[in-house]
């Protein structure tokens, strides 16, 4: 495989976009190493390993028999007829004006239609939470917002049937009313939403083996946490074990979890004061590049989840 990766790098154009690569690099690195890095093959640089992967993936595809033909734009039309789904059409989501490599976001404010079955459209009326989280929003002043014929108690480790999907929650170590984590699957695709949590055990890296896609919590900087203005019991807290993810250790968590199918890593849940999303993004890829998997972070798409605005539809 190799072979074929350096052979490609033959080529005049991708020859002269690895050279300029090296060039933009050496400008960074230029300012605390006093020699430009040895350059290596294409085909052993592991920045680059998504080429690798993708030529693998295609002799595969060849290999049994799938073999798909460059459509022209007059052919890139489907011909096939919409699928019967039923629509929500008083969902407005807002995309991002300005595109963002971290976000992932497009251009432009559209308005887009939800797609969803109908069983799906009646489960998600439903409020869902453990009895203790379920109780404590009771206490709130938000309950006045929430019928609570609509409560749907869950219990850790027990799965439940949500629309399409069976759900799994598991329990997070975090200073709330026995919360929980989700895996969801349906039609042999997996999803986890993993927030609020001060620590991650190998049981939480079980309950998140073999994702298609992962909703990750990365928290915060912890020398933006320690430097900025929370009173100390409050950072206290946040860094003990029943606060929250720190952009290191959801890198950490995020090396557990890696494998060949993974599609997409949400980052989720940043603190609006002590992190940002450019810090979160590459600290997290840093952690993976750094780590002893055999994985790059240019591997998989990472994005972080806006605070304002929904986020992209991720297909798996």
């Amino acid at each position: 495989m190799n072979a074929v990766v350096d052979e490609l790098a033959k080529d005049k154009n991708i020859a002269a976009l690895y050279d300029l690569w090296y060039k933009q690099r050496d400008k960074i690195t230029g300012t605390y190493r006093n020699t430009p890095e040895q350059r290596i093959p294409l085909s052993q640089n592991k920045e680059f390993k998504a080429i690798k992967n993708a030529v693998i993936q295609e002799a595969m595809n060849i290999a049994a028999g799938h073999i798909e033909m460059e459509e022209t734009p007059e052919d890139s039309q489907p011909d096939v007829e919409e699928p019967e789904i039923s629509r929500d059409t008083d969902w407005d989501e807002t995309e991002p004006t300005e595109p963002d490599r971290f976000y992932g976001g497009g251009s432009g404010n559209k308005k887009k239609k939800s797609w969803w079955t109908d069983e799906y459209k009646k489960a998600r009326q439903f409020f869902y939470g453990t009895k203790e989280t379920l109780e404590a929003i009771e206490r709130m002043d938000v309950k006045k917002e929430i019928d609570p014929d609509l409560y749907r108690p869950v219990r850790a480790d027990e799965q439940i049937v949500v629309g399409d999907f069976t759900v799994t929650p598991f329990s997070n170590s975090h200073d709330a009313a026995n919360p929980v984590g989700y895996r969801a699957e349906a039609e042999g695709h997996a999803v986890g939403v993993v927030t609020d949590l001060g620590v991650y055990s190998q049981y939480t890296i079980n309950h998140l083996l073999g994702l298609d896609a992962v909703l990750l919590e990365a928290n915060h900087d912890v020398h933006m946490l320690e430097a900025g203005p929370y009173p100390f019991p409050l950072k206290r807290r946040i860094l003990g074990q029943k606060g929250h993810l720190s952009n290191e250790a959801a890198g950490h968590l995020l090396n557990e979890l890696l494998h060949d199918g993974m599609k997409h890593i949400v980052l989720g849940h940043l603190s609006k004061e002590n992190n940002y999303a450019e810090l979160a993004y590459e600290t997290v890829c840093c952690e993976v590049n750094m780590s002893e998997n055999p994985y790059n972070s240019g591997d998989f798409p990472i994005t972080v989840a806006r605070r304002d605005a929904m986020s992209e539809v991720i297909y798996i």
